[in-house]
Order: structure tokens, then C-alpha cells, then sequence
């Protein structure tokens, strides 16, 4: 049944980054910062979908880089994300810190798209 947990992402054992090249952990880093911010604001698309990001990591699977390089360009992509406001009985709530929320997730998502296509081969 470990297999199963493995596969999927849901084994009760803490992965380790040990394994992993400098720039796939430096990656994982960048990604995590990512997540940090992502739940920060409680954005639940995309801080699942840089979870799955890191649990390919953290396994060292190939598909990670192509993945998080997938959630960049088009209409609704991770670039178009703007963080720090919501709808709330039909009001927009901004929050105070807005501007600095989106300059932190910028830099980390130029870092994450840079790193991303050193590791793909695509500088």
C-alpha cells in the first residue's frame, strides 16, 4: 500500500530534498515561497496546483518543470494572477498590504519561470 501513498502524493513520510540537484532544490525553495504567499491570501487554485508542483519535485519526477512551465501563458494563467482582494456580499474588499502581496508574488514567479527554464534547457 506504500506504493499507492507514493504515487499519489499522500505518504505519511516526510520527503526529503537531499536527493535533488542544486537547481531542482532551489526550484522546490522558490515553489515553496510561492505556496507560502499563495495560502497567505487563501488562493486555492493555484496553491494546489503548486502543490502538486512540489510533491513531483520532491520525488524527482521530470514532469515537475514541464508543469509549473504549463501554468504560465493564456488567458486565466498563473502571470494574469492578482492577489489581495475579494467579493464579499457583493462588495470588493481590498487588503491593505495589496501592493506589496503582488510585488513579492512577481518576483517569486519571475524567479520560479527563470529557474524552470534553466532546468528545461530553454535559457
Amino acid at each position: 500500500m506504500s506504493w499507492f501513498k507514493n504515487w499519489f502524493g499522500r505518504s505519511s513520510e516526510k520527503p526529503s530534498a537531499d536527493t535533488l540537484s542544486d537547481g531542482h532544490r532551489a526550484l522546490l525553495e522558490t515553489v515553496e515561497s510561492i505556496i507560502g504567499v499563495l495560502e497567505d491570501d487563501d488562493e486555492q487554485h493555484w496553491m494546489s496546483y503548486m502543490n502538486e508542483v512540489r510533491a513531483l519535485l520532491l520525488r524527482g519526477d521530470r514532469r515537475a518543470v514541464k508543469k509549473l512551465l504549463g501554468a504560465y501563458g493564456g488567458m486565466g494563467s498563473f502571470n494574469d494572477l492578482v492577489l489581495g482582494h475579494r467579493v464579499v456580499d457583493g462588495e470588493t474588499v481590498v487588503r491593505d498590504d495589496m501592493a506589496a502581496l503582488n510585488d513579492r508574488l512577481d518576483g517569486l514567479r519571475t524567479s520560479a519561470w527563470t529557474q524552470a527554464k534553466e532546468l528545461a534547457g530553454d535559457r
